[in-house]
């Protein structure tokens, strides 16, 4: 997540060639631990959409039934009271909906 608005950040200001070796890196990242998953015996996909996340992780959660974990990376940066309020209400939707464990990714 942090590498794709690292590169949506320099391809606004028009530095498309790092944009697209930032998301090339990412990209080669995630297959390489995919890869790794695979041979432990542990199969895993990785999908983003875009929307809001307390709707689409249950939508797909509940939309693929082979799915026994979700992970989710709540990276985005909130300040103040009511964003740190906001970001805590969709946490507890998306727990309360979910018929799977969810991971929370905090860095």
């Amino acid at each position: 997540f942090q590498g794709s608005m690292a590169a949506a950040t320099f391809a606004e200001a028009g530095e498309h060639e790092t944009a697209k070796e930032i998301m090339a890196q990412a990209s080669r990242q995630i297959h390489h631990f995919m890869s790794e998953s695979e041979k432990q015996g542990v199969q895993c996909r990785f999908t983003i959409k875009p929307g809001s996340p307390e709707k689409e992780i249950i939508n797909y959660v509940n939309s693929h039934r082979d799915v026994v974990l979700t992970i989710y990376d709540s990276d985005i940066q909130v300040s103040g009271v009511v964003g740190v309020n906001k970001k805590k209400e969709a946490l507890t939707k998306i727990k309360q909906k979910l018929s799977v464990p969810l991971v929370l990714v905090n860095e």
